[in-house]
């Protein structure tokens, strides 16, 4: 029965997973049939807050992933108990006890958040076997991007020589290959005998093929392989293009490879390895009993042939006319610098600075010669005012595709699917360049770019603070499907940043309705902050709890923390100690742990718990602000000890009546009237009224802050902290 089963629901002696959502589901199911199996009309009228019948509905059936928000839990049961009162029906005890359903939820919850820290831990540790790049050379962490590896890999696949070798055939056949844009993905082989080019052709291949913003997982080794296999899709990426890159196999690592496990693999990414012609060799001419593994590999797999040629090995093809050219000139960087930077060759320079600046931009992918024809008389006109021809443009590039004395080229071709490429020398960086990037170069490569490279232009505008720029590119990139989270969530940013309320909410709101992931949950917490700083409280709970449900978990815990200031702010305690007691440990911000852990002894009203809290601040004063906490939290506790009122929780008026009373003030700081609101916090602060008192003067500081007025911010900080009302005081440690 029923209530067995509640009774049984201890902690002690639960196991891993009993206190899953469809397990509470199951118990809330029994509680609406012993309370006369009211319709979902019925339940909804009886609630407190209204919780639709759809949400009532899913709650019941069990079919959310993440717990319910203890407020809609609670209304529900309570309108179930009032139900079967109505109605004269007997509830098992335990059934109608309220604080037994609150600890069985946060069971449920608990366990919820360890399944995803593990979960987490676990995905954390894979992703290690897949890294060659520092966290801080990651653009859009924790996948490589091609553009990432193209950029910042030092053991990324270079030729012996300066110059590539293209080889046509090869190339036609790896472009083919890779055109798939559907499960299952192409396994590329790519054999041939050793020093033959098998991974520099094989990457110059992947990097003119994809697309820069491709994910790139780089296995350590075989066994990181067989891990990745074995977690399913848990780390390859949900959406958007990626490839998994296998270097120098080995004849026992492809054996490896199972076909079930290739299954598991080309399900979420293509697949590009090399291997050697001995490597097949040791496969092929193994025992029927041995090798059997790698050798349904290389039967599954799509094998291209690189082949020895001794003519192309000592020379380098131009492709457009066939002529040799000779290997770029090895130089040294100053000289390749100074030679730009003092050149008379005006063309030749706008053309350098073409490429140079798509690269700043973040267009690292070789500019086609029509492409760099657009960018050309752009880069001419911010170093003279003669007028632009085909002429001039073909001079420019005779200048830079020549080398000088101990100077190589400045730029080199490079072989594209679509046809010749232009990059910078491997001598320049462009990093070094120091001229200013012409405000005319953004419109245009907005309208020059495909949807998926406008997402890293975006983020370089939005790095530049050409946050106009970046709104357009966003808005570009948000037209491609396939990342359409990460580019709707930096519109909702840009919006935000640019004072266009209205179009960050829609961006946010499009990031979440596409479902849950780690955009997602960052967009419901940023949508939490706007509403809160709005004074629409009801909205930004509802945000912020939505993003502690979801994938994310730095901005779940944010989230987290913010409720439990919010709560403790309104006086809504319980709910406050329910939303911080958890393990912030692990938080983005670097004191999130110790502040969550301050705001929470604030609500439970413990200055035995202050106490604790004010030694570890004062453990870490002087980092990261930890003076001033630790200089607020000593008076407090000096007002408190010697306060005639409770010292652990002020009786505070209801929070309604504090609202209505600063909501004209809000309201002009709304409006931007800054100063104006500030005068009207002060003359509300002159309450004898601790709570009102205090939170207007907590209103005055942060507005004061806003005006730059910081000493003044400071004092209404600290006279709001004097007024020993926690939940101000919380929120100004």
């Amino acid at each position: 029965m029923y209530g067995a089963c509640m009774r049984d629901a201890t902690d002690g002696d639960r196991q891993d997973g009993e206190w899953s959502v469809a397990w509470l589901s199951s118990e809330l199911r029994e509680l609406r049939r012993q309370a006369g199996h009211p319709s979902l009309s019925d339940i909804n009228k009886l609630t407190k807050h209204g919780p639709a019948r759809a949400t009532i509905s899913e709650l019941l059936a069990g079919q959310r992933k993440w717990a319910p928000p203890w407020e809609t839990l609670s209304n529900v049961v309570q309108a179930l108990i009032a139900h079967a009162r109505d109605k004269n029906l007997g509830l098992d005890p335990r059934l109608a006890n309220l604080e037994e359903w609150r600890r069985l939820h946060g069971l449920v919850v608990r366990d919820i958040e360890r399944s995803k820290r593990n979960a987490n831990k676990a995905r954390l540790e894979l992703i290690e076997q897949f890294s060659v790049l520092p966290p801080g050379q990651m653009r859009r962490p924790p996948f490589h991007t091609l553009d990432d590896l193209v950029t910042s890999w030092e053991g990324r696949p270079r030729p012996a020589r300066s110059g590539y070798l293209p080889r046509a055939d090869f190339d036609e056949e790896m472009w083919a290959a890779l055109a798939s844009q559907t499960a299952p993905y192409p396994f590329i082989l790519v054999y041939g005998d050793d020093g033959v080019g098998k991974s520099t052709s094989a990457w110059t291949a992947v990097t003119s093929a994809l697309r820069p913003e491709t994910k790139v997982l780089i296995p350590r080794d075989s066994a990181a392989v067989a891990n990745l296999a074995d977690s399913g899709s848990a780390l390859v990426p949900a959406a958007g293009p990626s490839l998994i890159w296998m270097d120098s196999l080995s004849a026992a690592a492809l054996d490896h490879l199972a076909h079930e496990k290739l299954d598991v693999l080309t399900g979420h990414a293509a697949i590009v390895a090399t291997i050697s012609a001995a490597e097949c060799a040791t496969i092929l001419s193994s025992r029927t009993n041995r090798m059997s593994t790698a050798r349904a590999a290389l039967k599954r797999a799509h094998l291209i042939h690189l082949p020895r040629d001794p003519e192309l090995a000592e020379q380098i093809w131009d492709v457009s006319g066939g002529e040799v050219v000779p290997a770029e000139v090895h130089g040294h960087p100053q000289l390749a610098w100074l030679r730009l930077n003092t050149a008379q060759d005006l063309p030749g320079v706008a053309v350098v600075r073409s490429i140079v600046d798509a690269r700043r931009v973040g267009v690292i992918r070789p500019l086609l010669e029509d492409e760099l024809k657009q960018l050309f008389p752009i880069h001419f006109a911010e170093i003279h005012d003669l007028p632009v021809s085909d002429d001039l443009f073909a001079t420019g590039m005779e200048w830079a595709r020549n080398p000088g004395h101990d100077v190589p080229p400045m730029v080199v071709m490079r072989r594209h699917r679509s046809g010749p490429s232009w990059t910078i020398s491997d001598q320049l960086s462009e990093d070094r360049a120091t001229w200013r990037i012409p405000d005319a170069l953004w419109p245009a490569l907005i309208t020059m770019l495909d949807p998926h490279e406008c997402l890293n232009l975006a983020l370089a505008a939005e790095t530049q603070g050409k946050l106009l720029h970046a709104t357009k590119a966003a808005a570009k990139a948000a037209t491609s499907s396939e990342q359409a989270t990460l580019a709707n969530l930096l519109l909702g940013r840009l919006h935000q940043k640019l004072g266009n309320a209205s179009a960050a909410k829609s961006a946010l709101v499009a990031v979440i309705d596409i479902g849950p992931s780690d955009e997602a949950c960052a967009a419901a917490d940023l949508l939490g902050r706007m509403f809160h700083n709005e004074g629409d409280f009801d909205h930004a709970i509802e945000y912020w709890t939505l993003a502690t449900q979801w994938p994310g978990d730095a901005h779940a815990l944010m989230s987290w923390f913010e409720l439990g200031r919010l709560h403790a702010m309104l006086g809504n305690w319980e709910e406050a100690i329910d939303a911080l007691s958890r393990d912030f440990s692990d938080g983005p911000l670097p004191d999130l742990a110790l502040r969550a852990e301050t705001l929470l002894a604030f609500a439970r009203g413990s200055i035995d718990d202050l106490e604790r809290v004010l030694e570890a601040w004062e453990c870490v004063s002087g980092e990261h602000g930890g003076h001033v906490a630790a200089s607020a939290l000593r008076e407090y506790l000096l007002h408190a000890r010697h306060s005639t009122e409770q010292a652990h929780r002020s009786p505070s008026p209801d929070p309604t009546d504090i609202e209505m009373v600063l909501a004209a003030a809000r309201r002009l700081r709304d409006l931007g009237k800054r100063h104006e609101a500030l005068e009207e916090f002060r003359r509300t602060a002159a309450s004898a009224h601790s709570g009102l008192r205090a939170a207007a003067l907590y209103e005055a500081g942060s507005t004061a802050e806003d005006l730059g007025l910081l000493d003044e911010a400071r004092k209404a900080f600290d006279a709001s902290i004097s007024c020993a009302q926690p939940g101000y005081s919380g929120l100004v440690s």
